[in-house]
């Protein structure tokens, strides 16, 4: 009758301007990738993952929550804080960067840098209860 088959959304790729607030529940996977890719909003991460790589550009907050994933890589940049709590995990590498306030409750995993490359942090980091922390050489930290 009226019911509806439970299948993961497709991945959405942005390669060019977008402007609006981006919600990520579980199964969803945004890439913002390419210099033009560039959104102009807030992220919510309810257990979906978000990916910005390859210099693209988040102007705005990310909250994550419910074991979701944000990962900044390839040069990819956030320009606004990241807050997460129950679970999930924050991936920081191959000249990411992240600039803004880290405020992490009860998450899971921190990653700044890994073999690949260094991760860039520019703004304070805030931890109660999490799984795990590593950081690279190379990764630079820098409180404001």
């Amino acid at each position: 009758p009226n019911l509806q088959h439970l299948v993961p959304l497709p991945p959405q790729n942005i390669t060019g301007p977008y402007t609006g607030n981006i919600t990520a529940n579980v199964g969803d996977v945004y890439t913002i990738s390419t210099a033009k890719g560039v959104v102009n909003g807030d992220i919510t991460i309810n257990g979906g993952k978000v990916v910005v790589e390859q210099n693209a550009l988040i102007n705005g907050s990310i909250n994550v929550s419910g074991d979701g994933i944000i990962v900044a890589k390839g040069g990819g940049q956030v320009k606004g804080g990241v807050t997460m709590s129950t679970g999930g995990s924050l991936k920081v590498v191959n000249k990411g960067k992240i600039n803004g306030n880290i405020t992490m409750s009860q998450a899971g995993r921190m990653i700044v840098g890994n073999a690949n490359g260094p991760g860039f942090i520019n703004g304070t980091i805030d931890i109660q209860k999490i799984r795990g922390f590593d950081v690279s050489v190379g990764s630079i930290i820098t409180g404001q």
